[in-house]
């Protein structure tokens, strides 16, 4: 009775948890897709005010949204490839983890292929997608590379790599 409990309890959360990320990645979509209009038409300068030169950085590192650059530059790849290039509905690629969002946007040679990419990327895991990569790349994969292996000395203390 008491693991019936726990278990019902664990996929209440679960649930839960999920539906909130989902709801968590699709605000921080609509925030990108402003700041993406803020960048692209330079409204940051106007929002800064005076005493300092304005600056993309700075707007972002506003302490009200934080936004680390990189971040927002990764967006804005994937949103001017897979919305502005190819009219892919955001909601069907929201799901996905960005890091494939940004692979597949810089393979993607047309609608067709990003669309069908994304599809792979909500099923497949991790190495499952990383092979269907490489394979397009024309990279091996494990499955049919001749392995030819390093071995490096590590420190312990600061993890500088040294080649044996």
């Amino acid at each position: 009775m008491e693991n019936e409990n726990k278990s019902e309890k664990a996929f209440k959360l679960d649930k839960q948890i999920k539906e909130r990320e989902l709801e968590r990645r699709k605000l921080f979509i609509s925030n990108v897709l402003d700041l993406v209009q803020v960048y692209d038409e330079q409204l940051y300068k106007y929002v800064q005010g005076e005493g300092a030169e304005p600056n993309w950085a700075g707007y972002l590192g506003d302490i009200n949204k934080y936004y680390p650059r990189s971040k927002i530059e990764r967006w804005r790849r994937i949103i001017n490839k897979l919305i502005k290039k190819f009219d892919i509905d955001i909601n069907s690629f929201v799901s996905v983890p960005e890091t494939r969002l940004e692979i597949i946007s810089s393979i993607a040679e047309n609608k067709e292929d990003a669309e069908n990419l994304i599809a792979d990327a909500k099923i497949l895991t991790s190495r499952d997608f990383t092979n269907l990569i490489r394979v397009r790349q024309g990279k091996p994969v494990e499955d049919n590379c001749n392995h030819k292996f390093v071995t490096y000395d590590i420190c312990y203390k600061c993890g500088t790599k040294v080649k044996q």
